[in-house]
């Protein structure tokens, strides 16, 4: 772009208020951020974090937006199930996967060895079926809920396992 355009008088004056610093220097100085004046792919004017590249006003709106997220009154209001519900199922599975009897919990940072529960719900009528850790959730998303696609690979498998002379 050139300097003299608008957006480069723009830039100007910003670069007026704040010291050009590029991430180099900044690295080399054992600066937290640097300052370019130029804009970042949200069109931010603004400093940069030194070790990520990512623009801080990008940053703080991305914090922001996680916090309210954090903060919402039901923590999966996508598959509207209220705290109420998921903390029922969760005493009814007592805090374990409703598929493969590990342990899961609701906050991660609750213990280390624990999955983080998910919510497994219907895909068509959005109805929540119980709770299942993060592997048996993917694993039947990966099948798109497909009773058959499910028994097709139940039978590949015990065909190679029969094969291989291993038994589960």
């Amino acid at each position: 772009m050139h300097p003299e355009s608008s957006t480069g008088i723009l830039r100007k004056s910003v670069r007026d208020r704040h010291k050009i610093v590029t991430r180099r220097d900044a690295l080399a100085q054992g600066l937290p951020r640097y300052f370019t004046g130029y804009p970042c792919n949200k069109d931010h004017i603004a400093e940069r974090d030194t070790k990520t590249e990512k623009c801080c006003q990008c940053w703080a709106e991305e914090t922001e937006r996680l916090r309210q997220k954090v903060q919402s009154p039901e923590p999966f209001p996508a598959h509207k199930a209220t705290s109420y519900q998921i903390k029922k199922l969760m005493t009814k599975q007592q805090g374990r996967c409703a598929i493969c009897d590990d342990p899961i919990s609701l906050g991660a940072a609750e213990n280390e060895i624990k999955r983080t529960a998910n919510v497994d719900h219907c895909h068509q009528t959005g109805t929540v079926r119980g709770m299942l850790c993060s592997r048996c959730n993917v694993g039947l998303g990966m099948f798109n809920d497909d009773v058959d696609r499910f028994r097709k690979a139940i039978a590949y498998l015990e065909q190679h396992l029969a094969t291989e002379g291993t038994s589960r």
